[in-house]
């Protein structure tokens, strides 16, 4: 279980993050929605503990998080930021391996399920945006973390992949443990999430099931939208459109 209780962060002009107060489950996929600067990415950096400006109290497991040496929380997070290139040039099964030096035959089955096998002998430089992008939440994944924590990990990927990428972090969150992923696209994020946290000006708004987040009043309030949702057995769309500002 997750505890958060009182998180704020300080911003130059404002406060990054408000007294947030959470509590999540395990075996949950959550997403993080938000609109730019809601304060996603500061929510999972301090979640993290990437950030040391952060003021409050983090648990998990019943463990004080932020108090754990990082070797002692690394056993039990995942982590892929926002933007992340690595520094080195080395070949794709050697980024994946590198913070949990499997044996072959297990590195093969965690690239085979990523998609990456036929790549595993190509260099950094030698795969797109997309396919490094996989590479990195592979990564992130190899330990088997209880806690992952990703920030977009499916922009820049192809629709495909989206919905692969989607799925891989769901059977996560079934068989390891909690999942918090920032993603900007909400009806990937009502088809996957077994619970959407909306942000907006550094606070939560909302915390629930995609049916109970996703309202229109939060989507006006938030996004600036009004949305029409398309609902099918295989999966759900939506057609937003702004906000009309009636005007004298």
């Amino acid at each position: 279980m997750l505890e958060i209780h009182n998180l704020s962060l300080v911003g130059i002009t404002r406060p990054r993050l408000q007294g947030i107060e959470l509590t999540l489950s395990q075996h949950q996929l959550v997403g993080v929605i938000g609109a730019n600067g809601a304060g996603k990415s500061s929510l999972l950096r301090c979640i993290a503990a990437v950030e040391p400006r952060l003021e409050g109290e983090i648990r998990f497991n019943s463990r004080d998080w932020l108090s754990l040496s990082h070797r002692r929380r690394q056993q039990s997070l995942g982590y892929l930021p926002q933007t992340e290139t690595p520094e080195w040039d080395i070949r794709i099964d050697e980024l994946v391996n590198l913070t949990a030096q499997h044996s072959r035959e297990q590195l093969d089955a965690h690239l085979r399920n990523y998609e990456l096998l036929a790549l595993r002998d190509r260099r950094v430089s030698q795969v797109s945006g997309g396919e490094r992008q996989r590479a990195l939440l592979a990564r992130a994944t190899i330990t088997q973390p209880e806690l992952l924590i990703c920030d977009e990990p499916v922009s820049g990927l192809d629709v495909a992949h989206q919905l692969t990428m989607m799925q891989q972090l769901k059977t996560h969150a079934q068989g390891r443990g909690l999942v918090l992923v920032a993603i900007h696209d909400l009806a990937l994020a009502a088809r996957f999430c077994d619970q959407l946290l909306l942000m907006h000006d550094g606070q939560l708004v909302a915390l629930g099931e995609p049916f109970e987040v996703l309202t229109e009043a939060n989507l006006a309030h938030c996004f600036g939208v009004r949305a029409e949702w398309v609902c099918k057995t295989n999966g759900v769309g939506w057609i937003p459109t702004p906000l009309v500002t009636e005007t004298d």
